[in-house]
């Protein structure tokens, strides 16, 4: 049977090779564009979540001498807040370079369009993940509460996904030509891969429902389902924007008076 630590190195691998393909397919390509909107808030959240994650993450990867494991753990999770403050910063500056403005007006937050509730969606769920970190770090360790502290945590945290991509999901929907469905197959390949050692780490000591009632269900299941949430939310989003961003772009209406 394959170490489960192979498939975190694959899809810290995968996760690298896909920004990799972002940069010179997207960045440096003459006629895309990158959603700055979604790139901004995934430059801050998987950064922030990162620096709160690194500490945990550490010590639980230490726990095991091998430091193949280590790295396996830490690698996805670091690519991740590296690659996104990467294209965040990409972006801007190829928009410096050809407008000579810091911030266009194209850029301006409209807080009652949809992109606008979106960004406000994830600040509200920043907000409420941090604090949920603090009280993991010091609230009450009595019995199951620390647990189901982090539980809140993870769940909060995941849910920031969703209004991350709505800028970027619409904008591939209406204009598929402004992105590269390649990058994002890769980037859904390698969540897909998370799968496996997320399985394995957060089945560790798991006692599994003997009944279908959730009020039945022991807190460490659903510990279970808040890790397993984090891959599988992002590979359907990132499958769905290989998707959008695969399709066809819209042929041009022409002038009937030209």
């Amino acid at each position: 049977m394959v170490d489960a630590t192979y498939f975190g190195l694959a899809a810290g691998i995968f996760q690298l090779a896909g920004y990799i393909a972002y940069y010179i397919l997207v960045i440096r390509k003459e006629g895309k564009e990158a959603e700055p909107l979604t790139w901004f808030m995934f430059a801050y959240g998987t950064a922030l979540l990162t620096v709160m994650e690194l500490d945990s993450m550490w010590k639980e990867a230490a726990a095991d001498v091998s430091w193949m494991n280590v790295f396996s753990v830490l690698l996805l999770p670091i690519i991740c807040s590296l690659g996104g403050i990467g294209v965040a910063v990409g972006i801007w500056r190829a928009n410096l370079r050809l407008t000579g403005e810091w911030w266009p007006q194209e850029w301006k937050v409209e807080w009652k369009e949809t992109d606008g509730k979106a960004f406000a969606a994830d600040i509200a769920l920043t907000i409420c993940y941090t604090v949920l970190w603090i009280f993991t770090l010091f609230g009450t360790t009595e019995g199951n509460t620390h647990l189901w502290w982090v539980i809140a945590f993870l769940v909060a945290s995941n849910l920031t996904t969703f209004p991350n991509f709505v800028p970027i999901l619409r904008q591939a929907w209406a204009h598929p030509e402004k992105e590269d469905a390649r990058p994002w197959t890769i980037w859904a390949v390698a969540y897909a891969l998370l799968l496996v050692p997320t399985w394995v780490h957060g089945s560790d000591g798991m006692v599994w429902p003997i009944s279908a009632s959730p009020l039945t269900w022991d807190v460490s299941f659903y510990a279970f389902l808040a890790l397993m949430s984090y891959p599988v939310i992002n590979t359907v989003m990132h499958g769905l924007m290989a998707i959008f961003a695969g399709r066809e772009p819209k042929p041009a209406v022409m002038n009937p008076a030209e």
